[in-house]
């Protein structure tokens, strides 16, 4: 089983009274699970009563069926390893980790757009604010990150790489997107065999900016990234 980490990261402007936050999200693959994560100036990062809401433990898990949880470890709680809703303490940055237990399909993540908080909120590197409250994961993950920093970090250099596995020969086509999921191209490869593959997109001279790519096999959805370019 691989695991879907989820890593929120949020550039905060520290205002008296705006710095606590909660981020409110649904996953679902056959069945949906709600959860939160956020902030609180009274909050910590362990357990905390009144903040945070455990899970069924992971190694209680069903050995069927669609589970996801946030991995939650605290050493003062020696059994809780899994969480719903994890309230931590306020910080220059922090990072969430989902984990999916057998997912049906598709695991489609979607969002209250008015519970995102002041600064930047990417899901697996991806900025939210592109994504128009729905992010969807391949079926073969099982982890996806939410990651929180308050001065986000900004890159310089070209990011345009599209790695992928094809675990058997397919017809493999790339969407690649900008803000909102507006489609910016489209990259037709024909039939692949099976194998890991590196791809290079080359934008064309006007586009600049983050853009999102999806990979595509016989029309099956297997990889999901962030694409950088600054200009050519």
């Amino acid at each position: 089983m691989r695991i879907i980490t989820i890593i929120l990261s949020i550039s905060a402007i520290l205002f008296a009274g705006q710095t606590n936050w909660r981020f409110y999200f649904d996953v679902q693959s056959g069945r949906s699970q709600k959860f939160t994560i956020g902030m609180d100036r009274q909050a910590s990062d362990h357990f905390d009563r009144g903040f945070d809401v455990p899970a069924p433990p992971a190694t209680m898990a069903p050995p069927s069926g669609f589970y996801p949880y946030i991995s939650f470890v605290d050493t003062n709680y020696r059994y809780l390893d899994a969480a719903w809703t994890d309230i931590r303490a306020i910080s220059d940055s922090s990072k969430w980790i989902i984990i999916l237990h057998h997912p049906e399909t598709l695991t489609t993540i979607t969002w209250r757009t008015d519970s995102i908080p002041i600064g930047n909120l990417d899901i697996d590197n991806i900025d939210i604010r592109m994504l128009d409250g729905k992010f969807i994961i391949p079926k073969s993950d099982t982890i996806f990150t939410i990651k929180y920093s308050r001065k986000p970090i900004i890159s310089t250099e070209p990011q345009l790489k599209i790695d992928f596995n094809l675990p058997k020969p397919a017809k493999v086509n790339i969407v690649i997107y900008g803000k909102h999921w507006k489609q910016i191209d489209k990259l037709d490869y024909g039939t692949l065999v099976a194998g890991e593959y590196n791809k290079k997109w080359k934008p064309s001279a006007k586009l600049s900016g983050v853009f999102i790519y999806q990979v595509f096999a016989d029309d099956i959805l297997i990889a999901v990234g962030k694409l950088l370019t600054v200009g050519n």
